[in-house]
């Protein structure tokens, strides 16, 4: 192997090693991302399910309300 061959070898593992540093940041940067969203998407998701909780309370306690209405105002005998 020659002086010239050597070179070009560690040139092209040198722009090798580069281009795995690259795809390892891409990766990184995808990954932050990502978990970001999904961080922000679970919180919206709880945010949703105790709202939806609180309202199918709210409904029961007027159906409850109506329910003793009802019984309280119906004629006996």
């Amino acid at each position: 192997m020659g002086g010239t061959e050597i070179i070009h070898a560690v040139a092209g593992e040198k722009h090798n090693q580069l281009s795995t540093e690259e795809i390892i940041d891409d990766l990184t940067n995808l990954v932050e991302n990502t978990d970001d969203r999904l961080r922000t998407q679970t919180r919206h998701v709880k945010m949703v399910d105790k709202k939806s909780t609180s309202c199918g309370m709210l409904v029961v306690i007027v159906l409850l309300l109506i329910a003793i209405a009802v019984v309280a105002l119906w004629p006996t005998g």
